[in-house]
């Protein structure tokens, strides 16, 4: 390599650094704001956690359609519960019910938000995941504005469901990883299902979408093989956890971290590597926390290399890759990513919701099969559509 191009990428790597550690340590660590549960602010999540697979230190399964609930882990089968309230949504349709707070899990967190449309026949429901990191956020941020993705759904005559799940604890405390907020929103969607009757759903009518965090873990639910185990114990388990549409708003393409710089943005920004990512100890906590591993790992850049290389950590990001788990027979999705095409040097670089991550998911959905549309105007690709009316065509 020349001086002059040695010299170039000295400047250029101080460059990435000093980007990153601006927005590692300031703009990534503010919540990832939601327009009515539709479409996103497009400020970047609440930490820059990205989101993984199962939990290594749990006895995670190999076979990635399994859930991974050991008998004696099995969560209660909860009766449905509704109080109807006054609804936080003002100009609903006449007849429209809603209930806050039902129950889908023992903890205080696993909790919905339900708008029940009036109806004489069963109708579809949409289901709604918060973002913010999987550190912070609530189902409520849906209802900031005026809550149009609300009441535009109960309007189509489909039942609008909100979901919180649970939050990963601090660095160093957290054991599981953000498994256990996916198996959450995974277990929402078997509960509405397995209550479908009692809510008058038409069960596979189901469709998901969030924006950030929750754009991941609905197309996580999207992509991965089915975790229904019919004739297991759980009742609730026993119902699909594939929805019918997904929508994902400022999303990420994969919960591999491993595969963010060689896939995600090396070939747009060479310079880009894990070794340079992990120079940063914001992201060093935020990985370790997301992975749900041991706290010395922050300090120690080599030692947490070594551990994201590891079989038993590969084998937890594989279980939520989503770039692999994509398959022709999926439910066809809406990826829309409208950040700029920022270079990781530049203001504006936003890690989580690059269009860079629209790309990667576009192209394997091209490699797949996979019913993938996918708008990233910032980089020219594909065509905007409303995110809810493409759900509801499905209704």
């Amino acid at each position: 390599m020349s001086r002059r191009l040695l010299r170039s990428h000295h400047l250029t790597s101080q460059g990435l650094l000093l980007t990153l550690g601006l927005a590692l340590g300031t703009a990534l660590i503010g919540a990832c704001g939601e327009s009515d549960g539709g479409s996103p602010s497009g400020t970047p999540d609440a930490s820059t956690q990205v989101d993984a697979g199962d939990d290594p230190d749990s006895g995670a399964d190999a076979e990635p359609s399994d859930s991974g609930l050991p008998d004696a882990d099995i969560p209660p089968d909860l009766p449905l519960e509704l109080e109807f309230t006054t609804p936080p949504v003002d100009n609903l349709p006449d007849g429209a019910r809603f209930a806050r707070d039902v129950a889908y899990g023992a903890h205080s967190q696993q909790v919905m938000d339900v708008f029940l449309p009036a109806s004489d026949a069963p109708t579809g429901a949409l289901i709604y995941f918060h973002g913010g990191g999987f550190v912070n956020g609530s189902r409520v941020d849906a209802y900031s504005g005026s809550g149009n993705a609300v009441r535009r759904t109960l309007e189509s005559g489909a039942a609008w469901i909100g979901v919180d799940y649970r939050l990963l604890s601090p660095a160093g405390v957290e054991d599981e990883g953000v498994i256990k907020s996916l198996r959450d929103c995974a277990r929402a969607l078997q509960f509405v299902r397995r209550h479908a009757e009692e809510l008058n759903i038409d069960a596979p009518r189901v469709g998901v979408y969030g924006s950030s965090a929750g754009a991941g873990a609905s197309l996580w639910l999207a992509y991965h093989p089915d975790m229904a185990r019919p004739g297991g114990a759980d009742r609730v388990g026993q119902e699909s956890t594939r929805p019918i549409r997904a929508v994902a708003l400022s999303t990420q393409a994969t919960y591999d971290l491993m595969r963010w710089a060689p896939d995600i943005f090396q070939g747009s920004f060479p310079y880009v590597t894990n070794d340079l990512l992990l120079t940063q100890p914001a992201l060093r906590r935020q990985i370790v926390q997301f992975y749900g591993l041991d706290g010395a790992l922050i300090d120690d850049a080599a030692a947490l290399k070594a551990k994201l290389e590891s079989a038993e950590v590969t084998a937890y990001a594989a279980g939520l890759d989503m770039l692999d788990l994509m398959s022709s027979d999926d439910p066809a999705t809406y990826v829309d990513n409208p950040a700029s095409n920022a270079a990781p040097t530049e203001p504006g670089f936003d890690l989580l919701h690059h269009p860079q991550h629209a790309r990667a998911l576009h192209d394997a959905a091209g490699s797949s099969g996979a019913d993938v549309q996918v708008h990233a105007p910032a980089i020219d690709l594909g065509t905007g559509r409303d995110p809810i009316s493409f759900l509801l065509e499905a209704m």
